[in-house]
């Protein structure tokens, strides 16, 4: 008998298998979607249905079906995720897709409303369609993309892509056409907006491009090339066909042009900036992008960072600076630079002159200054900060940054004057000895990579009863010890000192997400 039905239940598993798989090609109107069934381009390198976020939060996305991450391409809802259980899309017989939440409250809709309207179906482009009578196109995602671009999808003057995160939160970049008419990368944030790339400092002519055509457009081609009206134009290292691509403004700010290999996973065929620290704004206000070498951004001496898991939010002042009554010093940030909202610009004057000028302006914040040209750039925004290797003209640039003085870094270096000098005069050979020792130990702790840290409290005065912070601690002592160097000219500058100790807090803990 067991035998018998076998042959049935087979059959009628794959009559089953067969309707549902028919079912999942195109949604008819009158049917919908719910978080368990999906769309699937005829080729079945894309898929269109409810893709998590988060244990209990979904967006309405499309993503490359092949990617080991199932890579998103779009999404209708980033900003509003839908309960994960209960919700769907419905396809009503005017052509409209209204996404519903478990609730039944409408998150998202399509706006078409036509009577020709006959099927919503995913296309092998990756284009989520609503077709009408005659195979005319009533909607398409390919006109209202989110952070990324598919090859034949064209980018136009109404289009804009915007970085997102994991989460399809929105970051702070965006790439469209700007009022030139040309395709530029935009920094936003606030009431602060800039251009970024191409080089805005660049005239048109070295930009290459041609500004201010009849037509705005921007296409990415199947074999890699992209090309815009304003002669933007980019070709993929891997250049070809028959390849899965996808352009995509990530939240770093680089542009970049992805290639899928056959396992599913994506690599960098061609991108904006090969130095992601060129980004300006990737760290926020109040950052500075450094190498680590990877990529990181500290915080401005004075400055804290905003929020440890997503540092490109930026840096905020530890203490608010007024005009009056507060003793300040600069601080000197050699080969730093920050973009743009300059004051004001003067030539040919020294460095405490430009000093001044900025103190004199209650908007000041801090002055880029050119050693060799005396050009003075007082600025009243910290953006963009990038630390440079080598100086990027053939004047030095350095940046400086004003703060409240803290009376224990003055205590500091007082102390590490007197120890040095102290070690150089003492005649007792005994105390120089002992002394020599200790700093010889806690040299050799300070080289090993031990992941046992509890040494450092034997060198901690004990009036602090434990209440440290063993990467600060353990910074300190490395300034200590390089200050009581034997050899004069092994030691640092007391500016390398100031600078390393007002910076502990930021370089212990920095990565660019």
């Amino acid at each position: 008998m067991v035998a018998s039905s076998a042959p049935l239940l087979l059959l009628l598993t794959l009559i089953h298998l067969l309707l549902c798989i028919s079912a999942d090609d195109f949604l008819s109107p009158g049917s919908s979607l719910s978080v368990h069934q999906e769309l699937h381009s005829p080729d079945g390198t894309f898929t269109c249905g409810f893709q998590q976020i988060s244990p209990n939060a979904s967006t309405f996305s499309i993503w490359f079906s092949k990617s080991t991450q199932k890579t998103v391409v779009w999404s209708a809802n980033p900003l509003h995720p839908v309960y994960s259980w209960g919700s769907k899309v419905e396809f009503n017989s005017d052509g409209r897709m209204n996404l519903k939440d478990y609730s039944g409250q409408n998150v998202w809709t399509n706006n078409v409303s036509s009577p020709d309207a006959q099927r919503a179906q995913l296309l092998d482009s990756g284009n989520l369609v609503v077709k009408g009578k005659g195979g005319i196109t009533l909607w398409q995602s390919f006109d209202s993309p989110t952070d990324t671009l598919l090859p034949t999808q064209n980018i136009t003057a109404a289009i804009k892509l915007v970085s997102t995160n994991r989460l399809l939160v929105p970051g702070h970049f965006s790439f469209h056409f700007d009022d030139q008419y040309l395709l530029t990368l935009f920094y936003d944030e606030k009431d602060i907006s800039f251009i970024y790339w191409p080089e805005p400092r660049a005239s048109i002519w070295q930009k290459h491009r041609n500004p201010f055509n009849s037509t705005t457009n921007g296409i990415l081609d199947s074999w890699g090339h992209f090309l815009g009206s304003d002669n933007a134009t980019f070709t993929a290292a891997d250049w070809g066909p028959n390849i899965s691509r996808r352009l995509t403004l990530d939240y770093d700010g680089n542009l970049r042009l992805y290639s899928l290999d056959k396992v599913g996973n994506w690599s960098v065929t061609w991108m904006a900036f090969p130095q992601p620290c060129k980004v300006r704004g990737l760290c926020g206000l109040n950052g500075i992008c450094v190498y680590t070498p990877a990529p990181a951004c500290v915080c401005a001496p004075g400055y804290e960072v905003i929020d440890p898991s997503d540092r490109s939010k930026g840096c905020s002042p530890r203490v608010n600076i007024s005009c009056h009554g507060q003793e300040l010093e600069f601080i000197s940030l050699r080969d730093t630079d920050f973009l743009g909202y300059d004051l004001s610009d003067h030539h040919f004057v020294t460095v405490n002159s430009c000093m001044e000028i900025c103190l004199s302006d209650c908007n000041c914040v801090g002055f880029a200054y050119l050693e060799g040209t005396g050009d003075c750039y007082p600025k009243n925004v910290l953006l963009g900060g990038v630390a440079r290797s080598t100086p990027a003209t053939a004047s030095t640039g350095t940046m400086y940054t004003y703060r409240e003085l803290v009376l224990a870094t003055r205590k500091f270096k007082d102390e590490i004057g007197r120890g040095a000098s102290e070690l150089q005069k003492n005649e007792d050979d005994d105390v120089k000895m002992a002394l020599g020792k200790v700093i010889r130990v806690l040299a050799e702790q300070l080289k090993s990579d031990d992941s046992d840290q509890s040494w450092i409290a034997d060198f901690i005065d004990t009036r602090l009863h434990g209440q440290f912070n063993n990467t600060q601690a353990r910074m300190t002592m490395e300034v200590a010890v390089s200050c009581l160097e034997e050899d004069r000219g092994r030691r640092p500058t007391m500016e390398y000192v100031v600078q390393m100790l007002v910076s502990v807090d930021e370089v212990s803990k920095t990565v660019v997400g």
